[in-house]
């Protein structure tokens, strides 16, 4: 079973340099939760604002706001 919220590991990313960490994390797990926040209010095709990722060990919180030239 999962383990609570406040017990998890959790990574906040915001630069490239923690998108490239997080990438190198999740590379060698076969199994991966996604979720996406969206926001369209007074917008006609709305965006993306933030990004959720988990493996079994870790989550993953993207803030596609801070990276959208990024991602």
């Amino acid at each position: 079973m999962p383990g609570g919220v406040d017990e998890g590991a959790f990574l906040y990313v915001d630069s490239e340099e923690t998108v490239t960490q997080m990438m190198d994390e999740i590379r060698p797990h076969k199994e991966l939760a996604i979720d996406l926040e969206y926001h369209a209010y007074r917008s006609y095709m709305g965006f993306t604002c933030l990004m959720q990722l988990s493996t079994r060990e870790k989550d993953y919180i993207i803030d596609t706001l801070a990276l959208k030239d990024n991602l």
